[in-house]
């Protein structure tokens, strides 16, 4: 059967004798993604798309007379020596330098090693670099009963080896002895809820540019029984305060109709249960996985896009969110909801009209949204005429799903990472310009559909918008 359609039985696929779906592990497959090198840049300006190199001509050209390296010198060997003992010169220099290369220094010395892994130093250097840029994404989902799949994409191809060693020491934190169930990252540090055997849930913080991870306390055995299954994580760790960080778990109460807020910080080591409940609306599909920190607050959205704050300080909901101006085709779901250049942006698009964005940007002191862009990414289906699909009509198999939005800080210029059908391009809007990151495989699965004996297909190589959590380098320490 074609993607889209019901189905009576799925090879293999089955049911376990507790009646619960299961994929028959023979048939086991994960998505392979393989990062594209030297990848071509493709204008959609020209009438034949016409493709050129991503490195500039100076890159690839070799000078006719390079000058000859500098001659070493006992002066200059001495000034090193000297630099490289003080303490004073060198606090002036290491803050300014990125993690991987401060990593690296470590093992230049003990005093190098005591200087850089001085907690104290480690808040300097946040303090030095407050902007965070991405360095790759996590794709993380888990779909009903299959396997968690964690993955990453990285625009960067210097960073796909890094990326690659990071995933593996995550999935084996534990030595494959429990299953990731939940992940969610904030400015560098990720928050991963691991399952043992549906007996123990464990909450790990781990920092990928360091290798450090610290087990989190667990919840009250009461708090666990009732709502530990169904609970969701998030990490909130703000750069502008970068000595402690805090862990949202959203929890479905099983016995009354609301969501539940429990709160870890890092200052205090305990858990706090909130007195603040969230009314469930059995029409809204909540988005608590992909909360967004933003203004020193947490930001959920739904798919009606209808937007929530939790107070961090208060630890409370925010009473009173605006909502977002009603547009002509105001019909529309999110697609996006994240942070750039310090704004905080959610992106829906029409069912009528699936190729037109639609950019919010919410004003710092909540007073309204503002509409920043109207994005048609029309020309991309002239380039993949073969991804678009005209009879799809659910959210999962729209053509392009967009995993990050970036603008410059007079948004003059707007580059969109997106997930289609067995790839992953960049689009810079205003040049037309396409990239291609990377392929993705297999090409769909199945999952359960209203009925336990119904089945429906998804595009496997498609990931959606809350499904990337994005990367950044950080020193932080946990």
């Amino acid at each position: 059967p074609s993607r889209g359609d019901e189905m009576q039985h799925c090879g293999g696929f089955g049911f376990g004798f507790d009646g619960r779906f299961r994929r028959i592990p023979d048939l086991e497959t994960s998505p392979t993604i393989k990062h594209i090198t030297n990848a071509r840049q493709i204008s959609l300006r020209s009438s034949a798309s016409s493709s050129s190199s991503s490195a500039s001509p100076d890159q690839n050209q070799t000078p006719k007379n390079p000058p000859p390296p500098d001659s070493p010198s006992s002066s200059s060997s001495s000034a090193a020596v000297l630099i490289g003992y003080n303490e004073d010169i060198l606090l002036q220099i290491f803050p300014y330098l990125p993690p991987k290369t401060l990593l690296r220094f470590q093992a230049v010395s003990r005093q190098w090693l005591s200087i850089i892994s001085n907690p104290t130093f480690r808040r300097l250097h946040l303090r030095v670099n407050p902007i965070a840029t991405t360095s790759a994404f996590f794709l993380f989902r888990k779909i009903d009963d299959r396997a968690p799949e964690l993955n990453f994409i990285s625009p960067r191809e210097d960073y796909v080896n890094s990326m690659g060693n990071i995933v593996s020491k995550i999935k084996t934190l534990f030595n494959d002895s429990a299953d990731i169930m939940g992940l969610h990252s904030c400015n560098g540090l990720v928050c991963i809820k691991f399952n043992f055997d549906y007996d123990r849930i464990e909450f790990v913080v781990y920092n990928p540019s360091t290798n450090q991870h610290r087990l989190i306390p667990r919840l009250g055995k009461l708090v666990e029984e009732r709502f530990l299954q169904t609970s969701i994580v998030n990490i909130a760790f703000d750069l502008l305060n970068p000595a402690h960080y805090k862990i949202v778990c959203v929890l479905k109460d099983k016995f009354e109709h609301v969501f539940r807020f429990i709160v870890y910080s890092s200052e205090t080591g305990v858990w706090r249960e909130t007195s603040k409940t969230l009314d469930m609306y059995n029409e809204y599909c909540y988005y608590f996985e992909r909360g967004v920190l933003w203004n020193g607050d947490l930001h959920w959205a739904t798919e009606l896009s209808e937007t929530f704050c939790f107070n961090l300080d208060n630890e409370c909901l925010r009473s009173i969110m605006p909502v977002l101006p009603a547009l002509h085709d105001d019909c529309s779901e999110v697609c996006y909801f994240g942070t750039s250049g310090g704004k905080l942006y959610l992106i829906s698009r029409s069912t009528a009209l699936k190729m037109v964005f639609n950019v919010f940007s919410l004003r710092i002191n909540y007073s309204k949204w503002d509409v920043k862009h109207r994005i048609d990414i029309t020309a991309l289906s002239t380039l993949y005429p073969s991804v678009v699909d005209e009879e799809s009509d659910f959210e999962e198999e729209f053509d392009f799903h967009m995993l990050r939005y970036l603008a410059d800080e007079k948004e003059k210029t707007v580059m969109l990472v997106m997930s289609m059908h067995r790839k992953v391009i960049s689009f810079i809007v205003d040049d037309m310009a396409v990239k291609e990151l990377a392929e993705v495989e297999p090409e769909e699965l199945a999952y359960p559909w209203r009925e336990p004996s119904r089945y429906r297909w998804r595009d496997a190589s498609r990931y959606l918008w809350r499904e990337a959590h994005q990367h950044f380098e950080t020193f932080a320490y946990i």
